[in-house]
């Protein structure tokens, strides 16, 4: 083996023989001289920090003797405000447990802003403007509506309405919309005429109802419906409607007949009224006299000599006696000077030919008892009426 330097050429090594390599040997350490440790003193390090602490302190003392009456103001002033925010958070908490303690009932009505109702309806009650009425049972409640146009607890006038509403003498105020939208109840009939007649609206209506308690408006609803001439059979449409224009319309039927030209009939010849025969002549009498009372029968004239009989005389009578009676009332009421005398006559009626009588008639008179002057003379009629010939004394 051939060595250059350090380098080997492995051709020219022989093959047969194993090279072994050689161990490199390790360098050997070099030790370090020991460095010798400086003792420490302990007394000196605490004598200074001693020192240097008793110094800081006196520093401190001096500058605490110039500022401690601003020290104490701040402590002061701390402590006032400590003391105010700690009052302050227990009455807070006093108030929270008196709150929780007594909690008040902050339950609100619930209003409700517009109530609607219909023309002439009655007046709601204080629960249908109020949504949690129920909750106010036990206080006071009371409604206010406008009285200006309320009738009979109702309005007749559509339009809005304030209303006030009282609970526990508190007000809240609403409003009443009073509305009309109903229709007119329209009942119709048909109607029947004959040529040449006329006809009119109302002669279709049965009847026109509405809510208002107004009357209806009734019309055709074209107006040719009412120029119907030639005999047929119409369909007539009408329309009503109300004050606040709700409109309703119907139909009803027009039968216009033919008039027919009715034959006359012959006007037969009456009977002629027989003659009675008068035993004591008819009823004919003197007609300047007033008949009281009429006793005829079959216009015949009764037997004179039953005119003094109790059962004709006495109706005639009966007149006069009330007559009587009626007649001193009146004078009693009259401021007269003087004294007055009175007769009356209930004579019989006879008839023209004086065979007979018809009836009675009853006569009064007055006269100045102190020269017998004749004043009053009259006759009564049958319904007790008078027919003077004199009257002085205005009777």
């Amino acid at each position: 083996m051939v060595k250059f330097g350090k380098k080997f050429f492995f051709s020219e090594i022989p093959q047969d023989e194993e090279v072994k390599p050689k161990k490199i040997k390790k360098p050997k350490k070099v030790k370090k001289p020991k460095k010798e440790r400086k003792k420490i003193d302990f007394k000196k390090i605490l004598t200074s920090i001693k020192e240097k602490l008793l110094g800081a302190l006196e520093i401190i003392i001096a500058v605490l003797k110039k500022i401690w009456p601003i020290i104490v103001i701040i402590i002061v002033l701390l402590l006032i405000v400590f003391g105010i925010k700690s009052c302050a958070n227990s009455s807070k908490k006093s108030k929270n447990n008196q709150k929780q303690q007594t909690p008040k009932d902050e339950t609100k009505p619930d209003i409700i802003n517009e109530v609607n109702i219909s023309i002439n309806e009655e007046l709601p009650t204080i629960d249908k403007f109020v949504k949690n009425i129920d909750k106010f049972e036990t206080l006071e409640k009371e409604i206010i509506f406008d009285q200006s146009k309320v009738v009979n607890n109702h309005y007749e006038e559509v339009g809005k309405y304030e209303v006030t509403i009282k609970i526990d003498k508190k007000e809240y105020k609403s409003i009443l919309n009073v509305t009309d939208t109903i229709l007119p109840e329209l009942i119709l009939k048909d109607v029947t005429i004959t040529e040449g007649a006329t006809y009119k609206v109302t002669d279709f209506i049965n009847s026109c109802k509405d809510n208002s308690n107004k009357d209806c408006i009734i019309e055709y609803s074209d107006s040719k419906f009412g120029s119907y001439t030639a005999a047929g059979k119409y369909e007539i449409k009408i329309t009503a409607k109300d004050v606040n224009n709700n409109k309703v319309e119907k139909s009803a039927y027009l039968t216009i007949n033919q008039k027919v030209t009715p034959t006359p009939t012959p006007t037969p010849t009456p009977t002629p009224t027989p003659t009675p025969t008068c035993k004591y002549g008819d009823a004919s009498y003197d007609k300047s006299i007033t008949l009281t009372n009429s006793l005829v029968k079959d216009n015949c004239a009764l037997d004179v000599s039953l005119a003094k009989t109790k059962d004709y005389i006495s109706k005639a009578n009966n007149m006069a006696v009330y007559e009587e009676k009626k007649l001193k009332e009146e004078l009693y009421n009259k401021d007269l000077n003087y004294q007055l005398a009175l007769e009356y006559f209930v004579n019989p009626v006879l008839n023209s030919s004086s065979k007979g009588f018809v009836g009675y008639t009853v006569i009064f008179k007055l006269y100045n008892n102190a020269n017998q002057e004749l004043l009053v003379d009259y006759s009564l009629k049958a319904d007790g009426t008078r027919v003077f010939r004199k009257n002085k004394i205005n009777l």
